[in-house]
């Protein structure tokens, strides 16, 4: 078995390896982002179920970030298989084809940090998790980076009770 440098490393783990499929950016048209990605795994999805077809094309996955415009991303290992895959599409632009480098390939996944908006005093939030997730609440207070008090929206019961229940 290979041993890589940065094996020890805790940076290096998540980098793919040279036996990893690549990562390929398919320039697509603006807007078409989601369903040029929907469109080529469709693709690949009724190429392996047409047993008149020889074979599948070689594309593991095809995604989109909702924060990069104009692209998608092919994971295959050659750019044929990636043309082969595009070929009928015409929203995807198979002259604009890039392989991401491999510190590239795990960076477009990582959530972006800059998106958190640090709420304000009395402004309404909505709670994401936990056993209010999904609630709404208001800002009381924000003390530090890491404590805000928020007042909870109680909730209403959508279901009406029994007229059993009214009686008592």
């Amino acid at each position: 078995m290979l041993e890589h440098e940065y094996e020890s490393d805790e940076e290096g783990k998540n980098l793919p390896s040279v036996y990893d499929p690549k990562l390929w950016r398919v320039r697509v048209k603006k807007g078409f982002e989601r369903t040029a990605a929907m469109a080529l795994m469709n693709k690949q999805i009724d190429f392996t179920k047409n047993l008149s077809t020889p074979k599948p094309f070689a594309i593991y996955s095809a995604t989109h970030i909702d924060s990069i415009d104009n692209f998608i991303f092919v994971e295959a290992h050659k750019i044929d298989s990636v043309r082969d895959a595009i070929q009928g599409l015409s929203f995807c632009f198979s002259s604009k084809i890039d392989i991401l480098q491999d510190s590239e390939m795990t960076k477009i996944y990582e959530e972006n940090k800059g998106d958190f908006v640090r709420p304000k005093e009395n402004q309404f939030v909505r709670i994401k998790s936990g056993l209010y997730g999904g609630d709404i609440g208001i800002v009381y207070s924000v003390k530090t980076d890491d404590a805000i008090w928020i007042k909870l929206v109680p909730r209403v019961d959508p279901s009406p009770k029994s007229k059993k229940d009214n009686k008592r």
